[in-house]
């Protein structure tokens, strides 16, 4: 996500892990169901990816809004 369209109030916080959590379902489904290096035929030879490979990238993305739930959300309790 492009650092200008984050936003750090609580429902959009939420909002984004809820996203997130999401993504990694649908991703780890897929990989049980197609196995780690298949990959979606459908999209363009030179933005493939296995499914190992998308599994890996969307857990960094949610390690990230994990990050700033923490940061953001559990801060605001100690003030």
């Amino acid at each position: 996500m492009k650092r200008n369209y984050i936003r750090n109030d609580f429902d959009s916080i939420v909002g984004h892990l809820i996203e997130e959590c999401g993504e990694v379902l649908v991703v780890a489904g897929k990989l049980l169901r197609w196995g780690p290096d298949s990959y979606n035929p459908e999209v363009p030879k030179d933005r493939r990816e296995t499914n190992l490979a998308w599994l890996q990238r969307e857990i960094l993305d949610l390690e990230s809004v994990i990050a700033r739930a923490k940061e953001h959300i559990f801060e605001d309790e100690h003030k």
